[in-house]
């Protein structure tokens, strides 16, 4: 099977982004790219797809701009752009999730006051306490995996779980999952995934808490 490096793919899809004459459709290409850039030390390239995504002012534009603040030490930046997104789109997940993150990984505790004021819109029932003991049969909601790649595979995952707790914390939706693999820095999360015929308990080791494909919200029809 042909592979492609990294590299190879960020230098085709430059020339489509270019080539594009649709600047939605480019932003949101703008994350990956935002952090392709950064991490090969080229944050004037990162700073212009940010810049450019986030005119657009989709969801994932505003997202890359937040992004790039966040990864270049500009933290009240970083909650403004997030602050939009809630905004415009009546989502303060990512806000909350950058907020976590930010005090998480710092031990600065300045949005504090910010995260309390939104969990209550986040999570409507309060936020649940969760363990393995705690479910038996299918779940009624929680995160349904969409896709799967080597990072779900090598999780003991597969496309169909359903994630239904992270860290102790039962998750209805994604955007509560969101905010909850942010609640601790240690390289594994903690997860309860119905996997069809049980639950499972597993730590799974993944970069940035990030598994890199499609999750969605999950509700038995």
């Amino acid at each position: 099977e042909a592979h492609i490096s990294e590299d190879k793919g960020s230098e085709y899809l430059e020339k489509a982004c270019a080539l594009d004459p649709d600047t939605v459709r480019v932003s949101n290409r703008a994350i990956w790219r935002v952090e392709y850039f950064l991490k090969n030390g080229k944050t004037d390239k990162a700073g212009d797809i940010a810049d450019a995504a986030a005119e657009t002012y989709s969801a994932t534009g505003l997202r890359a701009k937040g992004i790039f603040c966040e990864r270049t030490g500009n933290p009240g930046e970083a909650f403004d752009w997030y602050s939009k997104i809630e905004s415009r789109y009546n989502d303060p997940a990512p806000l909350m999730s950058f907020c976590i993150r930010h005090q998480v990984e710092t031990g600065d505790r300045r949005f504090e006051r910010e995260v309390k004021r939104r969990l209550g819109k986040l999570f409507p029932n309060g936020i649940e306490k969760a363990a393995l003991a705690d479910f038996s049969g299918p779940p009624a909601d929680g995160v349904l995996i969409q896709r799967e790649n080597d990072l779900i595979k090598a999780a003991g995952l597969h496309a169909g779980d359903v994630i239904v707790a992270v860290y102790g914390i039962r998750v209805h939706d994604f955007h509560q999952y969101e905010y909850g693999r942010e609640l601790k820095s240690t390289p594994e999360l903690e997860l309860i995934v119905w996997q069809g015929k049980g639950y499972r308990e597993l730590k799974p080791k993944v970069p940035g808490h990030k598994f890199g494909v499609g999750f969605g919200s999950y509700v038995r029809r």
